[in-house]
């Protein structure tokens, strides 16, 4: 864990933009350097807030995740595999439109 240039790390390792990144990283780093900058003089009180914050919320959501991913189950579980023949595509079809909606969140 560290201190990292806004917006680095959302490109993939693997994407072909990483070494275009690590180069701006790069150049952002001597810039400060050459400003005397210290990290103290780049991280605030408010910024650790901020990291916090949003530590908490992946968390929650992590956790609603898994809720909600176990309710799917157990709706595959008992309504589509245990249920009766005769509605198994329409709870099928139920339950691949609820896992659509939690990809389409994250």
């Amino acid at each position: 864990r560290g201190i990292s240039a806004a917006g680095s790390s959302m490109v993939p390792a693997e994407d072909g933009r990483k070494l275009q990144v690590a180069v701006q990283t790069g150049e952002l780093v001597m810039d400060v350097l050459r400003r005397g900058q210290r990290p103290s003089d780049i991280i605030t009180k408010r910024s650790l807030e901020n990291a916090i914050e949003k530590r908490a919320d992946d968390i929650i959501e992590a956790a609603l995740d898994k809720v909600a991913l176990g309710l799917l189950d157990d709706h595959a579980r008992v309504c589509v595999l245990g249920g009766d023949d005769s509605a198994r595509e329409q709870r099928t079809e139920e339950m691949m439109a609820a896992v659509g909606r939690l990809l389409r969140r994250g």
